[in-house]
């Protein structure tokens, strides 16, 4: 009786249990890295949030100046009636 090729091919209950153990073992190392790597994602995310923040209230600040800056030179074109007294 023969032995259809897939049998032959297929590997042992020994080569099995080892890629299984090798599989388990590299599945708890990876999940000992995913906590820093999350931790560095977090903190990437949050300097993002903060820069954004900062540049809206740069933005807002450059508003003020801007229009001070306005009404500054307003009043310094503006003509100065002297009165004597």
């Amino acid at each position: 009786m023969e032995t259809p090729s897939d049998e032959l091919d297929a590997p042992d209950l020994v080569t099995v249990d080892a890629a299984c153990e090798d599989a388990s073992k590299a599945a708890s190392e990876m999940r000992v890295i995913a906590a820093p790597v999350q931790s560095a994602a977090l903190a990437i995310n949050n300097a993002d949030n903060s820069i954004s923040l900062f540049l809206k209230t740069l933005a807002s600040f450059n508003s003020v100046v801007d229009k001070i800056a306005t009404v500054g030179s307003a009043v310094l074109t503006r003509p100065v009636h002297l009165t004597h007294a």
